[in-house]
């Protein structure tokens, strides 16, 4: 048989967190992923704070990829912060209250602080994802042509070694805890930046933890990107098949009729996905269109 043809819009995008999702609960993946509220016709999205100021943070650093490096010491981080904070509506982030925002407002300031006072990375050179990838949507490539599965994703910095002549991966995390062992962010990042270009070497990750100001390398060796690769199909595969059908008369995937069947909860009730189904019952508040261009909600 010959090869099932290639279909960007019937085919299934694989990030690190479509992954999570999908691995916590189906249920949870198909809320957050793929469900739209019929009369709007937007996807769904939960209000929280920590994502606020992730955001806010992420935007304030990634942006200094666009200087000389030379020149990003010279940035007012801070004000930037300020510029990229009034951005977000308190309205539409999710905050309880004036005091609560004020509170993780400070928080990405402290952050901010510890890269200013510590510039070992962001003052090395770097290369921005774009020279890579040129396009409207999140980088991606065919990380399995036969089964129409695409991965995807956005690295926050790419380091580039002089001496070595190759490219590390960066991660800034903004939250408490550290990521776990077996996550696969920093594995999904490295098959992207060695897909998505030929001419460098991409050796291992790092977490930097703002907050604490911490980095931890994490080690990338090729048989943890097999494996990776080997999970991101099989699971990309599985939920392919709980939405598309091959039509091998048409040479075509099709829909599947009444998908939402196909993804329940697999946790019971204290599942990640109950918050969903709270915006499905009317039971959230509605805040308004995020800056993704979705509906909003307090649970």
């Amino acid at each position: 048989m010959n090869p099932k043809r290639q279909d960007k819009y019937k085919a299934i995008w694989m990030s690190h967190s479509s992954l999570q999702d999908y691995e916590k609960c189906p249920r949870l993946y198909y809320l957050h992923n793929i469900y739209k509220d019929k009369k709007t016709g937007r996807k769904i999205n939960i209000a929280s704070p920590y994502t606020t100021l992730g955001i806010a943070v992420h935007n304030v650093l990634e942006a200094l990829v666009n200087y000389k490096t030379e020149d990003r010491i010279k940035q007012d981080l801070l004000a930037n912060y300020e510029k990229e904070w009034s951005k977000f509506s308190s309205s539409i982030s999710g905050f309880d209250n004036e005091e609560q925002e004020k509170e993780f407002k400070e928080r990405g300031r402290r952050m901010l602080q510890n890269v200013m006072s510590n510039y070992r990375v962001l003052s090395l050179k770097t290369i921005p994802l774009s020279s890579y990838y040129d396009g409207d949507m999140l980088p991606n490539y065919y990380i399995s042509e036969e089964e129409n599965i695409i991965l995807c994703g956005n690295i926050d910095w790419i380091e580039y070694a002089d001496a070595s002549k190759s490219l590390n991966v960066i991660d800034f995390k903004t939250g408490k805890n550290e990521e776990k062992e077996d996550s696969l962010q920093l594995p999904i990042y490295k098959l992207l930046l060695t897909n998505l270009q030929n001419k460098w070497k991409v050796n291992n990750g790092y977490y930097w933890y703002l907050d604490n100001d911490s980095f931890v390398e994490k080690e990338l060796p090729e048989s943890l990107l097999k494996n990776t690769k080997t999970k991101i199909i099989k699971t990309g595969t599985e939920i392919r098949d709980k939405r598309f059908v091959w039509n091998e008369s048409r040479g075509a995937w099709e829909n599947v009729t009444e998908v939402e069947k196909n993804f329940t909860c697999s946790n019971g009730e204290y599942c990640d996905c109950k918050k969903y189904e709270k915006i499905l019952k009317g039971e959230a508040t509605y805040l308004g269109i995020d800056m993704y261009g979705k509906d909003s909600y307090k649970i």
